[in-house]
């Protein structure tokens, strides 16, 4: 009998459409669609970061359209910006985290 191994959260992103990769080795790329961000692949934070975004999708149910990353935190010198943020269901201009 085949071993039936569920997909990852990562993995279902990408076939749902939410994530996709392009280019190979060091120039690879993930690309959070709803959000319209790519990222390095070839760092490790974030296959971390990756794998926790279809988490908060899939396990927690917040829409993709509602994280964004690298968001300013206001009041903070030097600029220091937060590695995922979630806005609320009726935010749809991603002023209020």
């Amino acid at each position: 009998m085949p071993d039936k191994t569920e997909p990852t959260f990562l993995e279902r992103a990408v076939t749902d459409g939410h994530a996709k990769f392009t280019g190979e080795g060091k120039t690879e790329r993930s690309h959070y669609v709803a959000a319209n961000h790519p990222e390095r692949w070839a760092d490790p934070e974030e296959k971390v970061r990756a794998e926790f975004w279809a988490e908060l999708i899939y396990k927690y149910e917040y829409q993709p359209a509602r994280i964004r990353f690298e968001v300013n935190v206001p009041r903070r010198t030097p600029n220091d910006y937060a590695d995922i943020v979630i806005y609320s269901d009726k935010d749809d201009e991603h002023k209020d985290p």
